[in-house]
């Protein structure tokens, strides 16, 4: 069978299951196999072939952890051609997928506190600060927050990503936040005004990715007044597992926090901090 009509056959089947985003990766990474070799039979892909359609990727402009997505998608799609017994081994058994290491300093509690001097300023700086007072609540799920998931000083939701249920008491700074939006006295279910109350699967994907791409815009502005060093969605749950690590708690704790399913991905999480960011973190553990 051809692999682009094997990938296709497997969007299909995963179109009604599969998260916004992943379906659309999917489609992605299979349009840059069929730019490369549109005709190739799954059989045909082995070592010489993945490393070829690599050195492609290169010479097109991806970057490494551009790549390592890509051939991570294709070696899915491989495997679930092996487990229909259509061809009888993974070719990625002899591939190792390299990625970069990514080193970005996480915003630190006295970034954060600049931050919070801008709070009321906007909708995007709000749910930011909510994400970071709430354990780095991901954009996607802060998006999705009903005013129903607030009740009892706690907030209670199922995240997107893996399903798993989070129950977390607010501290003041996250109430205050929490109620301002909970007494506005509009009609909206949604906690925060990021995308509408009722949509489909497919576009809710859609307008939590222009609701990621505004904030992102309207952070831009508050890192300039601020005179921080960058502001993201993500920056929300890097900077709280920093702080963590500098108050002292322990890595499975914030695995906990995280909601990891493992403790190595928050180390691999943590580790991609800076070596500044390291050096800071000890000589702050260090000041006694």
């Amino acid at each position: 069978m051809n692999l682009i009509t094997f990938w296709d056959k497997r969007i299909e089947r995963e179109a009604e299951t599969a998260a916004w985003n992943t379906l659309r990766k999917l489609k992605s990474h299979k349009n840059k196999v069929a730019k490369f070799d549109a005709n190739v039979e799954l059989e045909a892909v082995d070592l010489d072939w993945l490393e070829r359609f690599e050195t492609y990727m290169l010479s097109t402009g991806n970057k490494q952890n551009t790549i390592a997505s890509t051939m991570s998608s294709l070696k899915s799609t491989l495997q679930q051609a092996v487990d229909r017994e259509l061809i009888a081994k993974n070719p990625f058994k002899k591939y190792k997928i390299r990625k970069a290491p990514t080193f970005e300093r996480a915003l630190l509690i006295e970034d954060v506190k600049k931050i919070e001097e801008l709070v009321g300023k906007n909708v995007y700086v709000d749910a930011w600060l909510f994400s970071f007072y709430c354990a780095g609540i991901r954009i996607g799920d802060i998006c999705r927050l009903y005013k129903e998931n607030v009740l009892g000083g706690k907030i209670e939701y199922r995240m997107h990503k893996n399903k798993k249920r989070v129950s977390l008491p607010l501290n003041p700074k996250a109430r205050e936040i929490a109620d301002r939006y909970l007494k506005d006295g509009t009609d909206r279910r949604r906690l925060f005004p990021l995308i509408d109350d009722h949509i489909q699967r497919d576009e809710e994907g859609r307008q939590i990715k222009s609701a990621t791409s505004r904030g992102n815009d309207a952070f831009k502005d508050v890192k300039d007044e601020l005179g921080i060093e960058h502001m993201s969605w993500h920056a929300a749950r890097a900077a709280f597992a920093t702080y963590m690590v500098r108050k002292g708690t322990d890595i499975d704790t914030i695995r906990q926090l995280l909601k990891h399913s493992s403790v190595v991905t928050t180390q691999e999480y943590l580790a991609s901090r800076s070596d500044d960011q390291l050096g800071d973190i000890v000589s702050d553990a260090m000041d006694f």
